[in-house]
Order: structure tokens, then sequence, then C-alpha cells
């Protein structure tokens, strides 16, 4: 009852925003607009990010078992997430992860871009990327925050409870490490996107209006 009660509280805050912004319009529901893209944009980039780090292990794995009895390659298989030490490549792990971010951001782009060829009424507004971003940023600050939150709550709670289910909430579901490992890369990839298309929609309405201009001379 709680979980539904604060969904709608936070919804209506959100357009309650955009209403302080420009009034009880249709312009003041450009927060809701850029929430609800924000939201369908970073659970298509959840799945990219899935289904290219599936086709990453997939790979990964048929290599290895393709280099079982060729030592060298074998070892190169092993040498891309270990040394010869057989320490993790934390370095290597990173730039993986990047990749992967980058290249779901690249490819959604490309997604929304065929959306809005195909249904053009699908297309964003410069300033629905603008407060998309603030968004964003927002949640970014947002979970830093709530790291520090939850630890003194977690405490709190374990000590004057003592219930082995509020423990295990609070360890496992609502733990930032958990939360931070999904949400920041997801959050990471929709940001570049966004920037991307609002780069990209600029460039376009400046073509059109250097288009223009010859037209409107004459």
């Amino acid at each position: 009852m709680l979980t539904a009660f604060y969904t709608v509280t936070t919804i209506s805050l959100v357009i309650a925003c955009g209403f302080a912004v420009y009034g009880r319009n249709r312009r003041g529901l450009v927060f809701a607009r850029a929430v609800g893209y924000l939201a369908l944009s970073a659970l298509i980039n959840m799945v990219l990010i899935a289904a290219l780090l599936s086709i990453f292990v997939t790979g990964f794995v048929i290599v290895s078992r393709f280099a079982e009895g060729q030592p060298a390659l074998s070892a190169a298989a092993e040498g891309t997430i270990s040394t010869a030490g057989g320490k993790f490549r934390g370095g290597t792990f990173l730039l993986m992860t990047l990749t992967f971010i980058l290249a779901a951001a690249l490819i959604q782009s490309y997604i929304h871009r065929a959306a809005i060829r195909r249904f053009p009424r699908l297309e964003v507004s410069e300033e629905t990327f603008q407060v998309a971003e603030y968004v964003i940023q927002w949640m970014t600050l947002f979970l830093a925050i709530y790291q520090f939150f939850f630890n003194g709550l977690s405490d709190f709670i374990a000590s004057e409870s003592g219930n082995a289910n509020a423990s295990y909430m609070f360890t496992i579901l609502l733990s930032p490490d958990n939360i931070n490992l999904i949400l920041q890369p997801v959050l990471f990839s929709t940001w570049v996107m966004v920037v991307i298309e609002r780069l990209h929609f600029s460039h376009r309405q400046n073509q059109k209006a250097l288009a223009q201009s010859p037209t409107e001379s004459a």
C-alpha cells in the first residue's frame, strides 16, 4: 500500500514540477514526458546491455571450449580476464563495461531515429532532452545520497526490529551496491544516448534553418 502511495505521490510531484515552471498547460507536462522518455530508454538500454553481455559471455564460452587442447588459444582466452599471475584484470573489465555502455547507447540512438521516421509523433523536443539530462543528473546524485542514508537506516532497523526479513531486505534487496550495479551503467548509457540525440536534434534544426535561408532571401 505504501509503495503505491509513494509511486502516485512521486508521479504527482514530477507533474507539479512542470506546472511550477510553465503553468497548467500541455507544456507543463514536459517533466512527465522527460521521465517517461527516460524510463522507456533505460528499459531498452538495460535489455541491450544484457543482450551484448550475453553475446560476449556466449562467445567467450565457445572460444574457451574450442581452445581446449590448444595451449596458445586457451592462454589467449584466459588472458582476457586474468594475468599470468592469476590476478583479475580490472582495467580490461572497466573498458569492457564502457564498451557495452557506449554500444548500447549508439544502438538505441539509431533505433530511436528509425522509430521517429516511422512514427513522427515520437520525436522528442529540445526541451524534453534538456529536462531528461537534468533528471539523470538528479538520479545520479540521489543514488549517492541514498548510499549514505541507507547505511545509517539499515543499522537502525536491524538494531530496533531484530526482524530477519527486514535485515534481508536491507542487506540484499535495497543494498546500494546492488542497486548501483544495475542502475549506474543503465543511467550512464541512457545519458550518452540522450546527449547524442540532443546534439543530433540541434544539428538537424540548424540544417533546416540553413536550407530555408536562401529561399527566404530570394
